[in-house]
């Protein structure tokens, strides 16, 4: 072992001296047979290719080039002219616009107008009502006249509506049925019934009655709270005195003295409004008018009386029963209407009145209506000219019936 060691060979590498192959440079080779080994060994695309000085080298080069690669100096002059005369056919110059013409599509332009310099600088862009829409041509000068609102004074007030608006006659219709179209259109306005001297006004919101005023005495809300017992007949001087001096109604003259309360109050303008409206309904003469927009009234207690149980019960209420016999004969015969201007669910029947409502189904006259049901016969009749009235109830006519038979002459 120790004769090994002693060896001239060279010793054994040191691990970091065992590097790749290919980062070691190669020695430089001197003989020439190495030289030409290597250089064979080269690859093709790193040796430049030699230019090419044979003839037929170069005639068979030139063979290889693209057609539209002609050099330049090879076109003839007359090619030349031909190539000019076809970019002048390709690049025609846009005919000459008259005078006439510019004028003519000046005018069929629209007008566009300067923004004003605070749209300028807040860098927005506003566009006028007053400005035409684009691409609408006016075939006339000063188009501004035409487009442009009229400047409104501060001083020009709308037209005063006329005091009589959708007026008529009695004669062709009652309250009752003007009380269902103003209810089924939900109109807001004032009503003005008169009838000689009587004139009897009511205000309404979104189609109810809201207020009611009459020019009857016994009518006026004093008079009727003292009928009422609610204000004793000493006291209506004294009520009527403070409603002049400080221009109050008398209702609100009553609550300052303490003889009523927020809910009595409005307890009592409701009655009243009703009774004013119920003693309208046996108008068959007369005119009425009503005005879409009603005044504003300060003061007035907020009220809505519903047109259908305002009707049912004015119809209890106020019809005689002699006016009853005639308006619902016997023979009659009443079914539901198709579209009712009051839903069901919305009119406060009472039991024996909503099986009244059942039962009338067409089939039965009114005289059976009067056999089977337990209500009186002035509550009967009342109630179905009442329905009748409000639209939840008409009347089925019989057609006569036609026995003849057609023979086509046989």
């Amino acid at each position: 072992m120790e004769e090994l060691a002693s060896s001239d060979e060279e010793p054994a590498p040191a691990p970091e001296e065992l590097q790749p192959v290919e980062e070691a440079p190669p020695a430089p080779a001197t003989d020439p047979e190495e030289l030409a080994a290597l250089d064979s060994l080269r690859p093709v695309e790193e040796a430049p290719p030699a230019p090419a000085t044979d003839p037929e080298e170069l005639a068979a080069l030139d063979s290889l080039r693209p057609v539209d690669a002609t050099p330049v100096s090879e076109i003839t002059p007359e090619e030349l002219r031909a190539l000019d005369a076809l970019a002048a056919a390709e690049e025609t110059p846009a005919p000459a616009i008259t005078s006439e013409e510019t004028q003519a599509l000046d005018a069929l332009s629209p007008v566009e107008e300067a923004p004003t310099p605070e749209a300028t600088n807040s860098g927005e862009t506003t566009r006028d009502d007053s400005e035409p829409e684009p691409g609408i041509a006016l075939p006339f000068g000063e188009r501004e006249k035409v487009w442009n609102k009229p400047s409104s004074t501060p001083g020009t007030r709308r037209r005063p509506l006329p005091e009589w608006s959708l007026s008529g006659d009695l004669k062709n219709t009652s309250v009752p049925r003007l009380l269902n179209a103003y209810y089924e259109a939900r109109h807001s306005g004032e009503l003005k019934l008169r009838q000689g001297s009587l004139l009897k006004v009511i205000y309404f919101g979104a189609g109810r009655p809201v207020y009611a005023a009459s020019n009857l005495a016994h009518e006026r809300f004093l008079r009727f709270c003292a009928r009422r017992g609610v204000i004793p007949e000493e006291r209506l001087a004294e009520v009527a005195t403070l409603a002049r001096e400080q221009n109050l109604r008398s209702s609100e003259a009553m609550s300052r003295l303490g003889l009523l309360d927020a809910k009595k109050r409005q307890q009592l303008i409701e009655e009243q409004v009703k009774e004013i409206l119920w003693s309208t309904f046996s108008w068959t003469e007369g005119a009425y008018g009503f005005s879409p927009l009603q005044p504003p009234r300060a003061g007035l207690v907020k009220l809505s009386v519903f047109p259908g149980d305002l009707i049912l019960e004015g119809i209890l209420r106020s019809e005689p029963l002699v006016t009853l016999r005639q308006q619902m004969p016997r023979s009659r015969r009443l079914f539901p209407s198709a579209a009712p201007a009051y839903g069901l669910h919305e009119l406060k029947l009472k039991g024996q009145q909503a099986l009244l409502l059942a039962y009338a189904d067409g089939t039965k006259t009114v005289e059976d209506l009067l056999t089977i049901t337990e209500l009186p016969e002035r509550d009967v009749l009342a109630t179905l000219r009442g329905l009748e009235l409000i639209g939840v109830l008409e009347e089925r006519r019989e057609e006569p019936s036609n026995s003849r038979r057609i023979t086509f002459g046989l």
